[in-house]
């Protein structure tokens, strides 16, 4: 990492994260180096992917690679980038001119600590209306039972367990308020 010219003290990183990381793991993981611009950047990055994201569309998010200097909005936007792929978060694909974090929870994790800098409580809002939840408990809780086989009773495959009765128990009937 100290022979990149990426992660020398600098824009990207300020000169106190880099005696950080290269002094050891003695600070906790969690805690990342935000005093130059990258970690900031990559998370306002995972950030805006994400929130571009439709609600039916896969959770980790692809950009054309235009789009992401765009987001990132700074002169070493493709070092930002480039850093991003020489630490494993991000990967570029060539052939489809694409930016992509390397694995989903990466992608979120650096959209939460953005998040957390800066708290939206629309995102986290929940419906909680019974005739407004979607998909409803009754849906799930059957999808539930079609993928766990019940250990008291036996089962064919693609047949709901004996143990999962219609109508359903008073216990599980959710009513909406008036």
């Amino acid at each position: 990492m100290s022979d990149n010219a990426l992660f020398q003290s600098g824009d990207l990183l300020h000169a106190r994260d880099v005696q950080r990381l290269v002094q050891g793991r003695t600070w906790p993981p969690y805690e990342l180096p935000e005093r130059g611009i990258l970690i900031p950047k990559l998370s306002a990055l995972a950030f805006q992917m994400q929130s571009q994201r439709e609600a039916n569309e896969a959770a980790q998010v692809r950009i054309p690679y235009d789009e992401a200097l765009t987001i990132l909005a700074h002169p070493r936007a493709e070092d930002i980038l480039k850093a991003g792929a020489a630490l494993g978060v991000l990967e570029e694909d060539r052939g489809r001119d694409e930016v992509l974090y390397v694995h989903q929870l990466l992608q979120e994790y650096f959209a939460a600590r953005q998040l957390a800098r800066a708290p939206q409580a629309e995102l986290v809002q929940q419906e909680w209306r019974a005739n407004r939840v979607s998909p409803s408990l009754q849906a799930t809780l059957y999808d539930l039972a079609d993928a766990d086989p019940c250990h008291h009773c036996p089962r064919r495959v693609g047949r709901k367990p004996r143990c999962w009765p219609r109508p359903w128990p008073a216990i599980l009937t959710v009513s909406s308020p008036s």
